[in-house]
């Protein structure tokens, strides 16, 4: 990723040939907690401060994160997107391209893309684009518009060889403009954190078999059709095993509510948001990602 930005040789300024670090600025659609914030945040935990210079802007409100990025020196912006399309968004980016002299707007996801890239045209910066994940089947209407996008961007980061082809093959994206940077992980975070007795009793877990899974919860993860279904399974044949998930989000309710029609509410666990999770990991016996399967990707 850093190399690829570094090709640009954009410098601190909005122009080709201005002098000291890449001011680069990521748009993305929340400061929350979510899977692509926590690449910006790992992002920001390792850059070369003498050759970069970052900031984060969330379209929505200001979310838990942006302190992390304050913490980390990094400048964090909120800008409040009305509900639906807003038309203002792209000018009100555009002004803080301008104001915080952004060299790249670099964008996660599809909103994102949109407005970062109008902002960017406006302000004369330098586009480059991360997909994180392919366009599901109600978002379909959506390719026409990232094939423009495309055009717009200087660089498109794929977070794997899968998310690529889709883009390619699936959406009609000119593979030139297409690199693949997959998510970087510091593993000396997980591998300081042996197993032990207390984070299964804090989860009031006995004994058994501990299946765990670390996400929000909503639909894309698919907690509801296959997750807690292929736990009942386990369940009836493996009584003694417990489902832990971790992370919160708009479905706990229906999850909870799930889990006892199912009747393995008893052994589900649920965490909630937590900030621990090099301690929880340990504690799994299996770990479980399920993730609804995206058009046109169908056995891969």
């Amino acid at each position: 990723l850093i190399t690829a930005i570094r090709r640009l040789k954009m410098n601190k300024g909005t122009g080709p040939n201005c002098s000291g670090p890449v001011s680069v600025l990521h748009v993305l659609n929340t400061l929350e907690m979510g899977g692509a914030e926590q690449v910006v945040l790992n992002l920001a935990r390792h850059l070369d401060r003498d050759a970069f210079q970052m900031q984060v802007c969330g379209l929505g409100p200001e979310g838990p994160l942006a302190e992390e990025f304050r913490r980390l020196g990094v400048r964090a912006h909120a800008m409040q997107r009305r509900p639906g399309i807003d038309l203002r968004m792209g000018l009100r980016l555009a002004r803080l391209v301008r104001r915080e002299r952004i060299g790249v707007v670099h964008t996660h996801n599809a909103a994102p893309w949109l407005y970062g890239a109008l902002a960017a045209k406006l302000a004369g910066a330098r586009l480059v684009h991360t997909e994180h994940s392919n366009l599901f089947p109600h978002q379909q209407r959506l390719a026409p518009v990232e094939r423009w996008l495309a055009r717009m961007s200087d660089v498109i980061i794929a977070d794997s060889e899968k998310v690529k082809r889709q883009l390619v093959e699936g959406q009609g994206v000119p593979a030139s403009r297409v690199r693949v940077v997959v998510n970087g992980v510091d593993t000396r975070r997980f591998a300081a954190h042996p197993a032990s007795p207390e984070a299964r009793q804090a989860m009031h877990v006995n004994g058994g078999l501990v299946i765990g899974t670390v996400g929000r919860l909503v639909p894309v993860k698919d907690h509801r059709r296959t997750l807690l279904e292929a736990f009942r399974r386990v369940a009836a044949a493996r009584p003694e095993s417990y489902l832990v998930l971790v992370g919160d989000g708009p479905l706990r309710g229906e999850l909870v509510g799930l889990a006892g029609s199912l009747g393995i509410g008893e052994r589900v666990r649920f965490l909630g948001e937590r900030q621990d999770i090099p301690a929880i990991l340990p504690a799994f016996d299996l770990f479980a990602l399920v993730q609804r399967q995206l058009l046109g990707l169908a056995g891969t």
